[in-house]
């Protein structure tokens, strides 16, 4: 580690950090990039190319690392100081292994949910929309309607980086503030409006109830939004409850009821865009874990079709938008389908082909699902691919620490029940460990 810290080059610092004998087995590229939240090509360019000169770069690797800050040689230095060669006759910098923290997974993920709590006190736009109400109360002024559709829209962006826990007092504050307006009197297209706002606002608080695991207070969100949209005929936001009733069946394990709440969605508007997400996201995860591969096949069939028709956006989307689904979301739901039917290959095929989208997108959660979902496959094929799949499984636990979800939980609760056939390996330890740590953040 001396020899390394006098080189000034930062990568040549991280390769003798995984690979000291005080760690107990190397530490690989790939955990040191989940730690980075990286990819491992990265940290092997900075291993084998030229040293980082930039000041901020450097003091996040020490800071990563755990150097500590008497062994920082780039302490107090400009970036245009840094970018000169180092003295020719300056010493070389000491330090003792031992100082350095052993990293372990559970303390990785117990820092980076701490982090991920730290969030600014900014006012939120459902208060602002009240504010607005407020000064408009001699009549609800359009500006009212405005701001609670911009805060329903807002916790639909932030809800991927903040999770249920985070977000789920702004809707539920949309949703008192438009009851509140449904027992007062509006015009009869503001009446209709705010139908709309508090159906939304409901549907939006069922499928965060699912994310907790609150089932039964799911189903009730649900029943409640789909009155709300039945009064105004709003038929593309039917179906889009029928998903997450059928959503919140398959977490609760009634692969039965899922398979038929998104049929009966589907049935309100076989070729409307929400069907989408009924025939991938509910049908055919349902009948996948039912053993029904043939017709899981065909409501995967059905969902490319049909986007394909519609010309649907391939993006990944958040997974609690209410837009349609594209090949992205499409490809995801897939994998996890073919998952339980033990069709490896496709499982691989679908992830592989959305591996680019799911790693350039801000969704941490659909980077932890896929990842689990290969984890698993891994364990079921001819020839179990155990240390790949603890690799993935960790890498999935480490993307995901601090915003714990349901189906997340359960895939990695799956993937432990898989790996208990090696209940003795150090991998298979680790995972489980981890896991534990994890429902903890």
């Amino acid at each position: 580690m001396s020899a390394a810290l006098a080189t000034r080059h930062m990568g040549k610092v991280i390769t003798a950090y995984r690979t000291h004998p005080f760690h107990d087995s190397p530490v690989s590229q790939t955990t040191v990039a989940a730690w980075a939240r990286c990819a491992q090509p990265h940290v092997s360019r900075i291993e084998n190319g030229t040293a980082i000169d930039s000041i901020t770069k450097l003091e996040f690797w020490s800071t990563l690392l755990g150097i500590p800050t008497q062994h920082q040689w780039f302490s107090g230095t400009s970036d245009e100081k840094l970018s000169s060669p180092p003295p020719t006759e300056s010493k070389p910098l000491l330090i003792d292994v031992a100082v350095l923290p052993k990293k372990s997974l559970a303390d990785e993920i117990t820092q980076r949910s701490s982090k991920l709590r730290q969030w600014a006190s900014w006012e939120s736009p459902a208060e602002v929309a009240i504010r607005l109400q407020a000064v408009n109360q001699a009549g609800i002024h359009d500006t009212t309607f405005e701001t609670m559709n911009l805060a329903i829209v807002d916790a639909i962006a932030r809800y991927e980086a903040e999770g249920p826990r985070q977000l789920y007092p702004q809707v539920l504050t949309i949703r008192k503030q438009a009851q509140s307006l449904l027992e007062g009197w509006q015009h009869p297209r503001q009446r209709i409006a705010t139908y709309k706002i508090a159906a939304q606002a409901s549907a939006l608080l069922g499928y965060m109830a699912v994310n907790v695991g609150r089932f039964q207070l799911a189903e009730s969100y649900s029943v409640e939004s789909a009155s709300l949209a039945s009064a105004i005929d709003d038929t593309e936001l039917l179906i889009w409850i029928f998903g997450t009733r059928s959503f919140q069946a398959y977490y609760a394990r009634d692969y039965v009821k899922a398979r038929d709440f998104a049929r009966a969605g589907i049935a309100l508007s076989p070729n409307s865009p929400q069907a989408i997400r009924l025939l991938s996201n509910g049908e055919a995860r349902a009948l996948g874990m039912l053993g029904e591969k043939d017709q899981a096949d065909r409501s995967i069939g059905k969902a490319l079709e049909l986007a394909a028709s519609l010309n649907v956006s391939s993006d990944l989307t958040s997974c609690i938008s209410f837009e349609p689904y594209g090949y992205s979301r499409i490809a995801a739901n897939a994998a996890t389908a073919y998952v339980q039917v033990g069709e490896v290959g496709r499982v691989l095929e679908y992830v592989g082909n959305i591996g680019e989208a799911v790693e350039d997108s801000d969704s941490d959660w659909s980077r932890s699902l896929t990842k689990l979902d290969v984890a698993t496959a891994l364990l079921l094929q001819a020839n179990p691919d155990l240390e790949q799949s603890m690799v993935l499984g960790t890498e999935a636990l480490l993307a995901s620490a601090g915003r714990p979800i349901e189906s997340i939980a359960q895939r990695a609760e799956m993937l432990v029940k898989y790996s208990a056939k090696w209940p003795n390996h150090s991998a298979v330890v680790d995972y489980v460990n981890a896991f534990a740590a994890w429902k903890e953040t």
